[in-house]
């Protein structure tokens, strides 16, 4: 295990209809012998150690067996990730959860390096109330791939529920767009790249840029599973 200085939580999203994929529950296929839920989990249990509570936003499943994570569904099911989140944020409250930081993952990233979820981590911990996120190789950002001060993230949902009039269907993004229009004071987010994550973590870009790759078509799929 990687436990690093900063405590937190984690909430990862695996609740889609998996319309990429031909309906198939793409978080629960194997990169390496290892489903890519499971794999997101694993890099966040190592990056916060064992006693930190972990929710997954999917089915439960004998691939998720033994990580220490609680599985819950959003509500109603494939209503989207922020639903998901809202979902994975009353979890932890339910835990009884007391974290400052949580970092927010997508079940997709099959190669997730708990080195590069600390430097997020301390990142959000080190600049009070600043979302740290991942901007991978190709200069996108990874919006499922942050470290968010909780009190951030539960502002940042009611925002977009009253915004929208309700969290289904609201996309990831939006609940960015959102920091910026926050009361009474608006939220930055800290956007890293490989360059300065691969500084932060003490890992070489190279590996960075591979942790920061989700799994978003059957192509990719079988790419990922033709590496060595």
């Amino acid at each position: 295990m990687e436990a690093f200085e900063v405590t937190g939580a984690a909430i990862v999203l695996a609740g889609g209809r998996g319309s990429r994929m031909g309906g198939v529950d793409k978080p629960t296929l194997e990169v390496e012998e290892r489903s890519m839920r499971a794999s997101a989990l694993l890099a966040a249990r190592s990056a916060l150690g064992e006693g930190a509570p972990l929710v997954l936003v999917g089915e439960p499943g004998a691939d998720v067996q033994g990580v220490g994570a609680v599985c819950v569904r959003e509500d109603p099911p494939f209503s989207g990730p922020v639903a998901g989140l809202a979902r994975g944020l009353a979890e932890l409250e339910r835990l009884g959860s007391t974290d400052e930081v949580v970092l927010v993952l997508g079940g997709d990233m099959p190669w997730l390096e708990p080195r590069v979820l600390g430097a997020l981590l301390k990142e959000c911990a080190e600049a009070p109330g600043k979302v740290a996120g991942a901007v991978d190789a190709g200069g996108r950002r990874q919006f499922l791939c942050a470290a968010w001060p909780r009190a951030v993230l539960a502002r940042a949902l009611s925002h977009v529920a009253g915004e929208g009039g309700s969290l289904v269907g609201a996309s990831a993004k939006s609940l960015y767009r959102a920091l910026g229009e926050l009361t009474p004071e608006p939220v930055q987010a800290a956007w890293l790249d490989v360059g300065t994550l691969a500084g932060a973590s003490g890992l070489a870009p190279e590996l960075v840029a591979r942790s920061l790759s989700d799994i978003d078509s059957p192509e990719q799929l079988e790419q990922a599973r033709s590496r060595r």
